[in-house]
């Protein structure tokens, strides 16, 4: 933005006011935090509540050295990739364990900073620029030194925002024992016949349910693959489920099987009403879904159609095969004929996806993939020194 035709006093006096009152601003906010919102979730798949109030101040505490890059004329503009990875992880390190009041001085003594440095500005300097990198819609390419200070105020804001929502009280069901949803309209348990099925099913051999030790590690242990870097090979079998956790209102993450029918995806509760993620479905149903072809914002519906279940049944046998279908038909005491599949459709618990733009939950980013050349680093120095003590015992 430019600033020729505004005198070198005005330009300074107008920033100071705006930088006073998003100090204000972030007190306020801080100051409407609960203090069970801390590890919420926002609308930044990169950052909780907690991790994004500490990312705002960051932009104060680096402005400084920008400044200072751009007096001297040797600004440099690193990759966006770089920016953006190195700021997703310097932020989650740097807001380990704040809380409010450590919030609240960090964000003072920057913003006082930041005034100090305001006051050193020249009147040839408001124009002086350098290369930022393209970080997002609000920066990027060549910036101003007047630029830099007024995106503090724009930085704030845009992720304010952020933060409002996260906190912002969501709306729940009426009645404790609502379900799943057909379309946008919850349905009460008691008024589903098929959710009040007394049958109950068999739990032995590789269908016992996951209650602790090394089998609930073996259903936990494929989500750490996807974060590794594996989600698209690993997509082209499985889903990766992201639900709403009942009790903590943080995203919940598990990966099963799903089959595609008529363009949809569906996905079986192996263990019926037992399994957590099904329960936190139960309470909620808009998820978000990801797999090779992406990641959707969906609504879970349960299947009990006729001709759906049975069309399902088939393309699991088709997928699948015999032994599997088998399996699980037999864990469920059904006979693999129609007739005794749609007499005891209720103990199936299949989903179907369907898509919407209502608000899910974050999805899960493959945020370990720096493991890799961290662990190629060490292991390439932990040859060179090995090579190395065999020459000097040699």
């Amino acid at each position: 933005m430019s600033q020729g035709t505004i005198p070198s006093d005005k330009i300074r006096e107008n920033l100071r006011a705006e930088l006073e009152s998003t100090q204000e601003a972030y007190h306020q906010l801080l100051a409407d935090v609960p203090d069970n919102a801390w590890e919420l979730p926002t609308s930044n798949p990169a950052w909780n509540v907690r991790q994004l109030l500490n990312h705002i101040i960051m932009a104060h505490k680096y402005l400084p050295q920008d400044i200072k890059m751009i007096r001297s004329g040797r600004m440099m503009a690193p990759p966006a990739w770089l920016f953006n990875w190195l700021n997703i992880y310097i932020t989650r390190w740097q807001a380990h364990g704040q809380d409010r009041d450590g919030l609240i001085a960090k964000y003072d003594a920057a913003h006082d900073t930041i005034i100090a440095l305001l006051e050193t500005i020249q009147p040839n300097e408001w124009e002086l620029q350098g290369p930022y990198p393209a970080i997002n819609n609000n920066l990027g390419g060549n910036q101003t030194i007047a630029d830099m200070f007024h995106y503090l105020t724009i930085h704030f804001h845009e992720h304010a925002m952020d933060v409002s929502a996260a906190i912002a009280p969501k709306p729940t069901p009426s009645d404790s024992n609502s379900t799943l949803i057909e379309g946008t309209t919850l349905q009460p348990i008691k008024d589903n016949a098929s959710m009040n099925e007394p049958f109950q099913q068999k739990d032995s051999g590789f269908l016992t349910y996951p209650t602790g030790g090394w089998r609930k590690a073996m259903f936990k242990y494929p989500v750490y693959l996807w974060r590794l870097g594996f989600g698209p090979l690993m997509g082209k079998l499985f889903v990766l489920i992201t639900t709403t956790g009942r009790k903590s209102g943080l995203p919940r993450r598990t990966l099963t099987e799903y089959h595609s029918l008529n363009g949809k995806k569906y996905t079986p509760s192996g263990f019926g009403r037992r399994a957590q993620w099904y329960k936190n479905i139960e309470v909620d149903p808009h998820i978000t879904i990801q797999t090779d072809a992406g990641t959707e914002g969906v609504i879970a519906v349960r299947v009990t159609e006729d001709s759906e279940v049975l069309e399902l049944v088939d393309v699991m046998e088709k997928k699948d095969g015999v032994a599997m279908r088998n399996l699980y038909l037999n864990a469920l005491e059904i006979e693999p004929t129609p007739e005794d599949i749609l007499a005891k459709k209720d103990r199936m618990y299949w989903l179907r996806f369907d898509p919407t733009d209502e608000p899910t939950p974050p999805p899960q980013n493959a945020d370990l993939v720096w493991i890799w050349p961290v662990t190629a680093v060490v292991t390439l120095l932990s040859i060179l020194i090995l090579k190395k003590l065999l020459r000097i015992s040699s």
